[in-house]
């Protein structure tokens, strides 16, 4: 027995209020910590909620966070090793946080003189040309603008990310095609299992960068339309399910009726606004992924909207710095001396407020970008968004844990059972280091044939000094006139 309204039934009554006034009692103790959120048994589902399954979705997420981490570190060391002159560090800063590009401040190099930095692109690795793409991952047979010198490391973690991010969508649409062929008989403690385990795998494919929103021609063909589709088919069928979750959630919730309740103290998706909040970006992120279906609304959305958002945070950046050096200059000015006290004051008031305002609609800007992109779609600055994506896994981690835990009491039967969807969770990382194995030996295999080739080039005489060849015995020039 879980719940009693006499209190004399259990050695520790724990003394819960419902919501309409009736007073019961759990069955707690002093080592267990229950709320009153849950008083009711439901029956244990481990193709759900089941140890390996949990590993396997765990393992999958993580292992695409490392695999973004290691090309996020070069990219920085490649920045700051591109800054250069005064306020360097600024500049390193401004760089990473898609302030400003540092294209146009490298100086003008004479001509047959070796550029600042050799076999480098003079952008920010990170802040590209949207026309480019993301140069995090570009597409995984494409070499640009991977370049020769870049490490083993960083090659293999960007080829590696295509596979690994393809075995999350499919999987977490699978998980979704479960939750909605169960409903509405899947327990409120199984919804949240589905829906946080399909937004590990869509934070999977957000921490790496991969965009299929692109208008870039390499991400054109039946391959990228394909996965385009079932991500498309994957937001779709989650919009759905987290629509029923929360209506079911807020409207349905009873915590002595078996199924409609989950001990979760208040702290996840329990939430009604939480949960329409994420519903929210996540459908305006299908949006998007309608909206870029086809090449010629690829290219649209491209000049319309997402190419105008980093030249514009770069004017703005321009434009702040501006009005800054307006107020210093005039402080220089000779004409400040020739003012009186008080036009000196207003001037100087009136030249700061213009810069403060400026400023405040800059960082506001910059603050909306970086929030679109996290939200629901969009391109911002790598280091944030692999910092917040990184926080996502953590308590999407701990909030998985922590409901299978403070729930165990409450479910009847067990979850550890092994079942044929325990091995194939274990056949998904399986699949992960199959494909870590090929991509290995295909990085090795590419850097072998580069070295043989600079090799054979660096051996080969130059035109002007190779002998002419000899004609093959028996062999006559024939001139046709």
């Amino acid at each position: 027995m879980f719940f009693s309204l006499d209190p004399n039934a259990f050695r520790h009554p724990k003394r819960c209020s419902l919501t309409n006034g009736t007073e019961v009692y759990l069955n707690g103790s002093h080592h267990l910590g229950l709320d009153c959120s849950c008083a009711a048994p439901f029956a244990a589902d481990p193709d759900i909620s089941g140890a390996a399954i949990m590993a396997s979705f765990f393992f999958m997420a993580w292992f695409s966070v490392a695999l973004a981490i290691i090309p996020t570190a070069h990219g920085l060391v490649s920045s700051w090793r591109r800054s250069y002159g005064p306020y360097k560090f600024f500049k390193f800063v401004a760089d990473i946080l898609q302030l400003r590009s540092q294209r146009e401040e490298l100086p003008e190099q004479p001509k047959n003189t070796p550029p600042l930095v050799s076999r480098q692109s003079t952008r920010s690795t990170f802040s590209q040309d949207l026309s480019k793409l993301s140069p995090v991952f570009p597409p995984r047979d494409s070499t640009t603008p991977t370049t020769e010198d870049e490490p083993a490391a960083v090659t293999f973690c960007r080829k590696l990310m295509y596979p690994v991010c393809d075995i999350q969508i499919i999987t977490g649409l699978a998980m979704l095609i479960t939750g909605v062929a169960t409903f509405p008989k899947i327990s409120f403690y199984y919804e949240q299992f589905v829906v946080n385990y399909w937004w590990l795998t869509l934070n999977s494919l957000w921490v790496s960068r991969i965009d299929y929103t692109t208008a870039s021609p390499m991400y054109n063909g039946l391959r990228y339309d394909l996965r385009r589709l079932t991500i498309l088919a994957s937001v779709v069928l989650s919009c759905t399910f987290q629509g029923l979750v929360a209506a079911r959630e807020n409207n349905d919730w009873d915590p002595v009726s078996s199924g409609r309740c989950y001990v979760s103290s208040y702290l996840g998706g329990a939430d009604y606004g939480q949960n329409l909040f994420w519903l929210a970006g996540t459908a305006l992120y299908g949006v998007v992924l309608l909206a870029t279906l086809t090449p010629w609304s690829r290219s649209w959305l491209y000049s319309h909207v997402t190419g105008r958002l980093e030249p514009g945070l770069t004017a703005m950046t321009d434009w702040v710095m501006d009005t800054w050096m307006a107020v210093t200059a005039y402080r220089r000015s000779a004409r400040e001396s020739q003012h009186s006290w008080v036009m000196r004051a207003s001037t100087t008031v009136a030249l700061t407020a213009k810069a403060i305002g400026c400023s405040i609609v800059w960082v506001s800007w910059w603050l909306l970008v970086q929030f679109l992109s996290i939200w629901s779609s969009g391109n911002g600055s790598f280091v944030i968004e692999l910092i917040v994506y990184c926080v996502f896994a953590g308590f999407l981690t701990w909030w998985l844990i922590f409901l299978r835990v403070q729930n165990k009491m409450l479910v009847q039967g067990s979850q550890d059972h092994w079942t044929f969807a325990s091995t194939l969770a274990l056949a998904v990382v399986g699949f992960a280091i199959f494909f870590a194995a090929d991509v290995w030996k295909e990085v090795r295999d590419e850097r072998l044939e580069r070295a043989r080739k600079r090799v054979e080039d660096d051996e080969a005489p130059p035109d002007d000094l190779k002998l002419p060849q000899r004609e093959a015995p028996g062999m006559q020039q024939f001139v046709v006139e």
